[in-house]
């Protein structure tokens, strides 16, 4: 198995642990259990490529990258119209937390797969369209994975 395939995996994994985690409806829950998540995502991706990974600079990272480059995303996807709105907010939410997930491990494995030795040699001002681009397969990526399930 390449390393790029055991990435891919590691990715998968943690993405539907994002969702599944995410689905549990007790306040602030979802972001601490994803955020460890998304850790331990960075961290194994770091191990499998042989990077350094601190934990406080990751979450660090995860925290700057998430609220510089999603504020428009959340905002849009956190409007609750109602008793059905707030099942489609739900429900958009633990898509969204998996799919942010996905465009995490995305931009750290192209980081990765490009040398880089450190988190913090990702350009956030850099990395944005590249993010919100892998948001959005991310999204269709959590859909499939969970039609799958």
């Amino acid at each position: 198995m390449t390393k790029r395939t055991i990435a891919e995996k590691i990715i998968r994994n943690h993405v539907l642990w994002a969702v599944g985690v995410s689905s549990i409806p007790v306040p602030f829950l979802d972001v601490v259990g994803v955020t460890a998540i998304q850790m331990d995502m960075l961290r194994q991706l770091s191990r499998l490529y042989q990077v350094n990974f601190d934990d406080h600079r990751g979450k660090a990272f995860i925290t700057s990258l998430i609220s510089t480059l999603t504020a428009g995303s959340l905002a849009a996807g956190g409007r609750i119209l109602g008793d059905r709105g707030r099942a489609i907010s739900w429900a958009s939410t633990i898509i969204f937390q998996g799919a942010v997930t996905y465009a995490l491990g995305q931009l750290y494995l192209s980081a990765l797969d490009q040398g880089m030795k450190s988190i913090f040699d990702i350009d956030l001002g850099t990395s944005g369209e590249f993010f919100e681009d892998a948001v959005e397969k991310g999204r269709e990526y959590v859909e499939k994975l969970v039609r799958e399930k």
